[in-house]
């Protein structure tokens, strides 16, 4: 008897620590799921999806059409980014739901505002812009901006911007030298967020060029309409001497001297585009990324962006 109540407790507590292991199930924040990628932790995120959303998904570890469908309806029902991938604040909102929590849901740069970006945040692209002291071109220079610089707007009058300088010292910059959007690409999270008018608009994971190698340069840069182009093959050399011809259905340059910039890499597993791949794998110095992400950045770009590439 005693023998027999022995093998029911051993049995209690397995099944009580398999249901507490179920029950604290959680998604890792820090990384990207989309289309293509497979193993427990999209099990994990089938599972949260049922919970949520009824999808009725097989809970196998692929990431398919119907699990990225699942995705989107989510996304869209709770206001999110609709792309299809589960990034940070997808991540974080499931998490939430499902009352799960997660050491390292969103603690990492990806989702926090840098210092620069706000709805009063203006970014110069061009060289030597002209400050002036009224917004007419015949009133005097204060100073001279460059690419990059950021600038705080008080308003729009006319043509022009009037900016503060200071606490009680204002200026004004003509309209066309300064973007309200920007571009930011962190090497080191390996994530593309785009902003417009201090607001994110899209962020994404990208595989930026190869460490050591063909770093992609960092600095700020411009990114501008006119350059921008559909259906590109981009050409070079590879490091064994061998030539490449990639083409490509989104190109958007910000180094145009150098050949840099954002685009789709559909050679590319939904899998490589996390944090770590740029160390090994990298790119020659472009900005890669999914296609469906791709083509969402072109589609939402207007007007001339500035891009700001920060480690």
């Amino acid at each position: 008897m005693s023998k027999c109540w022995k093998l029911i407790s051993v049995f209690l507590i397995m099944f009580f620590c398999v249901t507490i292991n179920v029950s604290a199930q959680s998604l890792n924040c820090k990384t990207y799921l989309s289309k293509g990628s497979s193993g427990q932790a999209v099990k994990t995120l089938q599972t949260m999806l049922n919970k949520t959303m009824k999808c009725g998904l097989d809970v196998d570890g692929i990431f398919g059409s119907k699990t990225k469908s699942c995705v989107t309806s989510f996304q869209s029902k709770y206001k999110l980014s609709v792309d299809g991938i589960v990034g940070p604040k997808t991540c974080a909102k499931l998490n939430s739901l499902t009352g799960t929590s997660s050491s390292s849901t969103i603690t990492t740069n990806k989702t926090k505002k840098p210092s620069y970006i706000g709805s009063n945040k203006g970014y110069i692209i061009g060289n030597d812009v002209n400050i002036r002291r009224q917004a007419t071109t015949k009133s005097n220079v204060i100073k001279q901006l460059d690419t990059g610089a950021v600038v705080t707007i008080v308003k729009k009058v006319g043509d022009w911007y009037q900016i503060q300088l200071s606490k009680n010292s204002y200026a004004y910059v003509y309209s066309l030298y300064v973007s309200r959007n920007v571009i930011v690409i962190d090497i080191s999270d390996q994530i593309l967020s785009y902003y417009v008018n201090g607001n994110l608009k899209q962020q994404s994971p990208v595989v930026t060029g190869k460490e050591n190698v063909h770093d992609t340069p960092t600095g700020r840069y411009v990114l501008r309409v006119s350059n921008m182009q559909r259906n590109r093959v981009l050409r070079g050399k590879n490091d064994d001497g061998t030539k490449y011809a990639s083409p490509v259905d989104y190109w958007m340059p910000f180094i145009v001297g150098r050949g840099i910039g954002i685009h789709d890499a559909s050679w590319r597993k939904a899998s490589e585009f996390n944090s770590s791949t740029y160390h090994s794998d990298g790119s020659h110095g472009c900005v890669n990324m999914q296609t469906s992400a791709a083509k969402k950045l072109y589609e939402s770009i207007k007007t001339n962006t500035a891009v700001f590439v920060e480690k």
